[in-house]
């Protein structure tokens, strides 16, 4: 159930949501085995990554990034190390100092994976430009043995 939290300023707003994206995470985990979480960007979740990231903050310990997965609920065509890059601020406020594997973030738009994921659910066979891949899951598969 949502809930309205009152703060006095974004510090105190990036604590708290901290406290609760790494309660929800640790429940995820306890129930599943793993964690699906969608990142943001913009100005608003920086210090949030920071916190979570930062190794003498409680949060960082807490949570066991191994098991968990990213998404990016929103990106800028951009290359990642552009300034405005949603994935470039989480990369360098928070993945750099956490142990999140490579193959449980998928960036979007300009991540060759992404598209070749997309390829796979739409059916529509990747170019062979673009470099090896190798799923998180599989693609679906009709009778025939055709990519749906």
């Amino acid at each position: 159930m949502a809930r309205l939290t009152v703060v006095a300023d974004k510090n105190a707003m990036s604590e708290a949501a901290a406290e609760r994206m790494t309660s929800l995470i640790e429940s995820a985990i306890a129930e599943r085995g793993l964690a699906a979480v969608s990142l943001t960007g913009g100005d608003t979740p920086d210090l949030l990554y920071q916190f979570l990231g930062d190794p003498t903050r409680r949060w960082r310990a807490r949570i066991e990034w191994q098991r968990l997965h990213l998404f990016w609920g929103d990106e800028r065509e951009v290359p990642p190390d552009h300034p405005e890059s949603n994935y470039g601020l989480a990369r360098r406020t928070l993945l750099q100092h956490v142990d999140v594997p490579e193959t449980e973030s998928d960036r979007m738009l300009t991540s060759p994976r992404f598209f070749r994921r997309v390829r796979c659910w739409r059916g529509v066979k990747p170019r062979p430009t673009l470099p090896a891949w190798r799923p998180a899951w599989p693609c679906p598969r009709s009778r025939n043995g055709a990519s749906r």
